[in-house]
């Protein structure tokens, strides 16, 4: 039996990093559990919603803008 183990965390250079942890046996690897693990991991970044950033790279580019808010 396989199990698998997403982590997201918020990182101060990053924005947010997301890790995929499990088995390391190829048959394993081929299984639905590490299928569905891979296709989380890899949509996690699109759930996110864009928001407001206060360094002075993103100020600056909303003093520009009138559009979106902006974040890295």
């Amino acid at each position: 039996m396989a199990q698998y183990t997403i982590t997201i965390n918020d990182d101060d250079d990053l924005g947010v990093t997301i890790n995929l942890s499990g088995s390391s046996k190829l048959t394993d690897r081929l299984g639905p559990a590490a299928r569905l693990a891979l296709s989380l991991a890899t949509i996690a970044p699109s759930l996110l919603k864009p928001t407001a950033c206060s360094c002075e790279q993103c100020q600056a580019d909303r003093a520009q803008a009138t559009s979106k808010p902006t974040i890295h």
